[in-house]
């Protein structure tokens, strides 16, 4: 809002909703196992679906 960074003593409003909104992603994520994952994935899609994606992660960064 064209003030001089150093004028900017504490975060605006958004910078403090990102911050809030970062910070209730990551507790989230926290909460989330990659056990969770693979019975969401098990359960989400067919039978083969952690085995092809198993074979992804094995040969993405090849």
């Amino acid at each position: 809002m064209a003030t001089p960074p150093e004028a900017c003593t504490t975060p605006c409003a958004i910078s403090r909703a990102m911050g809030r909104a970062e910070a209730a992603w990551r507790e989230t994520l926290r909460s989330i196992t990659v056990a969770d994952l693979a019975t969401d994935v098990t359960s989400d899609y067919d039978p083969g679906a952690l085995g092809r994606i198993r074979t992804w992660l094995n040969t993405a960064g090849a």
